[in-house]
């Protein structure tokens, strides 16, 4: 939240000129392809709006903290625990939780910097209820995975190829939803085994019932079973062809108002700021 907060700040801050110096060049000079220009004050609108949002839901929900039940949690084991969060709710359609095995991947340096991120292993869970349905001043999230033997421990020291173990909840509720993310520790030890004796789910008379996927074709996406018991998902590409030539065509549009915003004597930092942004719609 208060990184958002930062961000909103400087780009506002950045674009706000903007709103000042263009309604007088365009009085003088006639020139309302400069208009165009605003989209970098409406897009701090955004931004605006998006910190907002996450303070209500701050706000809304408190602070989330994650309570391992053991340190760490094992590969070849079980990662389980509670996610405590200040407030109390109550989803119609319960809890998402989902585990994930993610391998991060830093390339170039300075200004070439970029990070990539690859999931190597996730396992989510639907859950009816939680914990503490009887308690109105707060919630608890139940949480149990079993993790393979052949998976990656956590590697989180300063390195350009990371391993981690990201925990998210999520749930859906009236008005801003329920979102909360954590990093876990997971590694071998001494309980790790390639085949760990087979017990009773502790989640059981907290879990969903499984029920039939609804069809996505309407949307343009296919799924189909699997032969080793899974689901394939295949999203064909052009499948949101009007959203896709829509933002194709404000780019290049975009795009030619920066020559003739070049042509009209615009102050030199709009041109430039409206190409940066028409090159990435493009």
């Amino acid at each position: 939240m208060i990184a958002v907060w930062c961000f909103a700040a400087f780009w506002n801050l950045i674009s706000s000129p903007v709103v000042f110096v263009l309604p007088r060049e365009i009085a003088r000079d006639g020139n309302y392809v400069a208009l165009l220009a605003f989209v970098f004050p409406l897009a701090g609108v955004g931004i605006l709006i998006w910190a907002i949002r996450s303070t209500i839901q701050w706000r809304k929900f408190g602070n989330s903290t994650f309570e391992l039940a053991s340190v760490p949690g094992v590969i070849g084991g079980s990662l389980g625990g509670v996610i405590l969060m200040g407030r109390h709710i109550r989803p119609e359609g319960g809890f998402y939780v989902k585990l994930s095995c993610v391998n991060r991947v830093t390339t170039g340096s300075g200004d070439n910097e970029s990070t990539t991120e690859h999931i190597l292993w996730e396992s989510e869970q639907q859950l009816d209820r939680e914990l503490l349905g009887s308690d109105p001043s707060r919630s608890a999230i139940p949480v149990y995975f079993q993790i393979p033997y052949t998976c990656a421990e956590t590697h989180s020291e300063p390195s350009d190829n990371n391993i981690v173990w990201r925990l998210e909840a999520r749930a859906e509720v009236p008005g801003v939803d329920y979102e909360a993310v954590f990093e876990a520790p997971v590694f071998k030890t001494e309980q790790s085994s390639e085949q760990p004796a087979a017990q009773d789910d502790p989640l059981a008379p907290y879990r969903s019932k499984e029920t039939a996927l609804p069809s996505l074709e309407p949307v343009g996406i296919f799924q189909r079973p699997t032969a080793s018991g899974g689901m394939e998902f295949e999203f064909p590409a052009w499948r949101s062809t009007l959203w896709s030539l829509s933002v194709l065509t404000i780019g290049m549009v975009l795009g030619i108002g920066v020559f003739f915003m070049y042509r009209a004597g615009a102050p030199v930092v709009v041109p430039i700021m409206c190409a940066l942004f028409a090159l990435l719609l493009t």
